[in-house]
C-alpha cells in the first residue's frame, strides 16, 4: 500500500505543476494580446465633438 500512496501523491503533484504551467502560459499569452491590441497614440488630438 505505501507504493500506491506515493504514486497518488506524485500524480497529484505533477497535475498541480501542469495546471500551474498552463495558467502561466495563458497569462503570458494574454499579456502579449493586450500589448498588441492597445491603441496607438496619435499626433492629432481627437475632437470631442462639442462635449463639455
Amino acid at each position: 500500500m505505501p507504493f500506491n500512496k506515493a504514486t497518488r501523491w506524485l500524480a497529484s503533484t505533477m497535475a498541480a505543476t501542469y495546471i500551474f504551467w498552463m495558467s502561466d502560459c495563458m497569462f503570458i499569452g494574454m499579456i502579449g494580446l493586450v500589448w498588441l491590441t492597445k491603441p496607438k497614440k496619435s499626433a492629432v488630438p481627437v475632437d470631442a465633438g462639442g462635449a463639455h
